[in-house]
């Protein structure tokens, strides 16, 4: 049996990636690739528009190496389930990848090509198992998510919602509802409250705790807040080169050790979204067979507003200077750079998210601090 899992984002995937990477030829197969998460190999398979994915290093490499990788790629995973029909193998074979359900235009088409090209290849059955996480901490972990990657999203006007119908409907209609597997990501509802061990238990395979690789990608509020800060009052990152995404994810890398709040919006901050998509939430749950409740978040525990975000990372200022003073510590005093961390032209109330955002620019890349100039308006 095949198996495509399908995520949803923020759902645990990369720990059942990682889990089941390791066991790579001991109870299942996974399919070639050189990492645990086969999104990458996905769009360069599967996607008509390979080229817009610059998020796994697609642009600039032109069409050209993008056929190459497209060639190499396919060769291996069309040889492996030739393999595996003729040694007629019984232990299942993953392809775990959550953009199967994620936005991108021709994402539809993507997947119905690899149906088609699995059942081409392959005499075995192909089922999908997603989990389905439930609206409003979906939100939060999309806009946590969405800042990390340097989306310029505004919390004053949050527009995020995991439209459902458009991710999972398509699903039933190429693989066969039949062959797909929808479960709420609810902790009650998982085998021992752990999806590792819930997939686990869903493809047939015996999993030990001990064997589970836990990972976590959250940050916490004051690292979100400090994203947050740097996208809309600081320098902003060149789009679409390398370089620029490496220094970014060193950022990010740098700021997500700062901080140890849980981050969280309000429901006075989702609910609005919730009611505005009823008619799709309804559609999930109808789908599922089961409601996507959430318990409340705890009334002083959420994040309700853009001021409140902007407090928490003002709040967390002293933790970035300690960050500042532990990079250049090791440095000699000649390779130190200077930098501003003035804020001139902007008014007196705004001066300090301003004063701030040149801190964290400068967290950027200490080796090349920005040079000191007056203050934007980022807005």
């Amino acid at each position: 049996m095949i198996i495509v899992h399908a995520g949803m984002h923020k759902t645990g995937s990369s720990s059942i990636q990682e889990t089941f990477a390791k066991l790579d030829g001991n109870r299942v197969d996974c399919a070639p690739w050189r990492a645990a998460n086969y999104s990458a190999l996905f769009f360069a398979l599967f996607h008509p528009y390979p080229e817009e994915q610059g998020g796994f290093r697609f642009s600039g490499i032109g069409p050209d190496g993008i056929e190459k990788l497209r060639n190499k790629w396919g060769k291996r995973l069309r040889q492996m389930l030739e393999r595996r029909r003729e040694q007629q193998a019984t232990r299942p074979m993953i392809i775990s990848a959550e953009v199967v359900v994620s936005y991108s235009r021709g994402g539809e088409e993507a997947v119905k090509k690899m149906a088609d090209y699995l059942r081409s290849h392959s005499s075995e059955d192909v089922c999908v198992i997603a989990y389905v996480r439930p609206p409003r901490s979906f939100i939060s972990s999309a806009f946590q998510q969405r800042i990390k990657g340097g989306s310029n999203l505004n919390l004053a006007n949050l527009k995020v919602w995991p439209d459902y119908r458009w991710r999972f409907k398509k699903l039933d209609r190429i693989f066969g509802r039949e062959n797909v597997t929808l479960k709420p990501f609810q902790r009650e509802r998982l085998e021992g409250g752990d999806v590792v061990l819930d997939f686990a238990r869903e493809i047939g395979i015996t999993l030990d705790p001990g064997e589970v690789v836990r990972t976590n990608e959250s940050l916490s509020l004051e690292a979100v807040a400090m994203l947050y800060v740097q996208t809309w009052f600081g320098d902003r990152f060149e789009p679409g080169t390398r370089r620029e995404a490496q220094r970014r994810r060193s950022f990010v890398n740098r700021i997500s050790r700062l901080g140890s709040r849980r981050f969280v919006l309000s429901d006075n901050l989702t609910n609005p979204l919730v009611e505005a998509n009823r008619t799709d939430l309804d559609w999930m749950e109808a789908r599922l067979d089961a409601p996507l409740s959430e318990p409340p978040v705890p009334e002083g525990e959420g994040i309700g507003s853009e001021a409140e975000l902007i407090a928490a990372a003002l709040a967390a200022r002293p933790l970035v200077e300690d960050r500042i003073a532990q990079l250049v510590a090791g440095l000699p005093a000649h390779e130190i750079p200077d930098y501003d961390s003035s804020a001139l032209g902007v008014p007196d109330a705004d001066r300090p998210v301003y004063e701030l955002a040149r801190r964290l620019d400068f967290l950027k890349g200490p080796a090349q601090a920005p040079a000191p100039k007056e203050a934007e308006e980022k807005r």
